[in-house]
């Protein structure tokens, strides 16, 4: 790969960091964010412990990105980025399963970006590895 090519994908895997910093401490601050995404009613407490888990799952692994990226070593930038497309494949996955039971215009967004993410996570990764 060129340097620009390297270049334009650690940009990308810097913006979808920022993004999962900000959805991460959102989720992790305000549970009942999660519940905007999908819709449906309040959340209960047990599914507010689990959408703070998933927001500071989030934060963690954005801000691993933005550290390696910081750091300028490919190795920890490509972990990070392989962290997060297993994170949002399994997130992904998660709201396909969920399908039968919310109407599609609630799942699938949510679902699409998960995939979307992961599917470009794993490819800036494989650009941004040099090997």
């Amino acid at each position: 790969m060129t340097a620009t090519a390297r270049q334009r994908a650690r940009a990308g895997l810097a913006a979808i960091a920022a993004a999962r910093v900000v959805i991460g401490v959102a989720v992790t601050v305000w549970p009942d964010a999660a519940r905007l995404a999908v819709g449906g009613s309040r959340l209960g407490t047990r599914s507010s412990v689990l959408s703070r888990s998933v927001g500071a799952r989030d934060l963690a692994i954005g801000l691993m990105a933005l550290s390696a990226l910081r750091s300028e070593q490919p190795d920890a930038l490509v972990a990070a980025a392989i962290v997060g497309t297993i994170a949002d494949a399994g997130d992904a996955l998660a709201f396909v399963l969920a399908a039968p039971a919310w109407p599609t215009r609630r799942w699938l967004p949510v679902a699409a970006v998960a995939a979307a993410s992961a599917g470009a996570s794993a490819f800036l990764a494989r650009v941004v590895d040099d090997r």
